[in-house]
């Protein structure tokens, strides 16, 4: 162990077994001749070199344990929006209510064929004095599982057509999934939401629906027109 002169500070190292009884002994400084009565120093007290070297590792490896925890929180929250835009589809299919809070923020839900089916649908663009107007019809046909009631889904039209249509967006491709129409070069012209007239289907109901939209004079006419369900 390490003692210290009271009266000039200077250090000795002594043999732990000269107090291994537990009682003090009268000491004199070979530096400056000062006496004292030193008291056994604490068996639990380590020299200073072993402790310093103890307590560096120890405070290493809180550092490392507590930077790994706030690089794991950091990567959930970073990683933690996009998952929710990915899985959105399944968010609403668990919590129904999430629907209304995507829809806020622009990130529609497309409805995965099941009770509502488009039937009988039919388009073409007609001139009509000074423009072109697209006519949309067909059936909407809701066959639940269980005799319940249910609100009728709006409907999202989109038209495609031949074009230079520039490469699909990342972004775009996790809000609204991959375009098959604009890997097949055929661009999209126009996107819009309708709501039906009808608000409420009775199960095996069909409800007819007709959708007009005016163009300007000359515009194209599209190669395919797709509707899906969004989330009502």
């Amino acid at each position: 162990m390490i003692i210290a002169c009271p009266a000039c500070s200077r250090r000795f190292e002594v043999s732990d077994a000269a107090f291994s009884d537990g009682k003090g002994r009268a000491v004199k400084c070979g530096g400056c001749g000062h006496k004292w009565f030193q008291e056994p120093l604490s068996q639990s007290v380590l020299p200073a070199s072993k402790r310093t070297i103890s307590d560096i590792t120890a405070q290493a490896k809180d550092r490392t344990r507590l930077w790994s925890w706030l690089f794991l929180f950091l990567l959930f929250f970073s990683l933690f929006p996009a998952m929710l835009v990915l899985m959105r589809q399944q968010v609403v299919e668990i919590w129904p209510a999430s629907k209304s809070l995507f829809a806020k923020v622009g990130l529609p839900i497309i409805l995965q064929p099941g009770y509502f089916q488009f039937q009988d649908t039919t388009w073409g663009l007609k001139k009509e004095e000074d423009a072109a107007v697209m006519r949309i019809k067909g059936r909407i046909s809701y066959s639940p599982t269980k005799d319940v009631a249910h609100a009728v889904p709006n409907i999202q039209v989109s038209l495609y057509g031949d074009g230079k249509c520039t490469p699909q967006s990342w972004f775009s491709k996790i809000v609204h999934g991959t375009d098959q129409y604009r890997a097949k070069n055929l661009c999209l012209m126009d996107r819009w939401n309708v709501q039906p007239q009808d608000s409420l289907a009775l199960p095996g109901e069909v409800i007819p629906f007709e959708i007009e939209r005016k163009y300007p004079e000359g515009f194209s006419q599209p190669e395919h027109v797709v509707l899906d369900f969004l989330v009502a």
